[in-house]
């Protein structure tokens, strides 16, 4: 995928590895955005299919850029179609909190959009893709690395019989191909996973050996049913995508920010159910 050298930088300054750089993350500018952020079907269009002007009001920074990041189903590979935006000009929107506790105006607040995900769907996790040589990191820390070594050279043979002889690939550079199985192979052995915020951190996690997930943010693996009014009318379920990973004697850990905002850091320790 094409990425600007300010974009790749800012990845790459994350600790996250070359590969899985290469394998998720892409700029968008243009009208492109738009493409990738606006596929929902209750998205409310003009009869020309042209987004609404409110929403190309709200939305009128996104074609001056930004990197966009998207992984794979967990459980088949294939390309996801959520994700998220970094737009290079974030919008601005303001809160308003109240008055200033003495009855005079109400009190504003700034809030920066950093990153932009699809509107009028359901948050995803997000699985990133990876090689098999940054796979086979991961299952070695697992103390699985035998196991998957057969695998990739399983699947380093089924590839190379699709191939004249001039076609085929050294297996050094097959291992810098992307695995798709790789993540129902973490399902099945049962492997260790990491739950992080953030697509950067859980490519910075991968990187070094770690099977993370990453969530858009603390709440969004186990949310909590609201009805129209915002009142909590069930128990928080993990999202179906987790589930898959919420199985016996497989080792979760979860790791967030240290927040500096002391409400923030009360919002990590809270409980799924407040």
């Amino acid at each position: 995928p094409n990425i600007t050298t300010a974009h790749y930088q800012e990845w790459l300054d994350s600790a996250v590895a070359p590969a899985i750089i290469a394998n998720n993350v892409k700029s968008l500018s243009g009208n492109t955005p738009y493409e990738y952020l606006f596929y929902s079907d209750d998205i409310k269009r003009l009869n020309t299919g042209r987004l609404t002007s409110s929403d190309l009001k709200k939305y009128s920074h996104l074609p001056f850029g930004g990197w966009w990041v998207n992984g794979v189903n967990p459980l088949t590979g294939d390309e996801q179609l959520w994700g998220q935006f970094k737009c290079d000009t974030p919008r601005v929107i303001v809160e308003v909190k109240g008055d200033n506790g003495f009855g005079g105006k109400p009190v504003t607040k700034e809030k920066i959009i950093k990153y932009e995900a699809p509107p009028k769907v359901p948050t995803e996790a997000m699985f990133l893709r990876v090689t098999y040589r940054i796979g086979l990191n991961v299952f070695r820390k697992a103390g699985l690395g035998k196991e998957y070594a057969e695998y990739a050279y399983h699947q380093y043979k089924k590839s190379s019989k699709k191939l004249n002889n001039l076609d085929r690939i050294k297996l050094l550079d097959f291992m810098e191909t992307e695995d798709k199985g790789f993540w129902p192979l973490v399902i099945d052995l049962n492997l260790p996973i990491c739950i992080t915020e953030g697509a950067k951190k859980a490519g910075a996690l991968l990187s070094i050996g770690i099977a993370a997930i990453s969530l858009a943010g603390i709440w969004n693996g186990c949310p909590i049913p609201k009805d129209a009014l915002g009142n909590q009318i069930g128990l928080p379920r993990l999202i179906p995508q987790l589930d898959l990973f919420a199985t016996k004697d497989r080792e979760i850990s979860i790791c967030f920010d240290q927040d500096t905002l002391l409400k923030t850091r009360i919002n990590v320790k809270k409980p799924p159910n407040g």
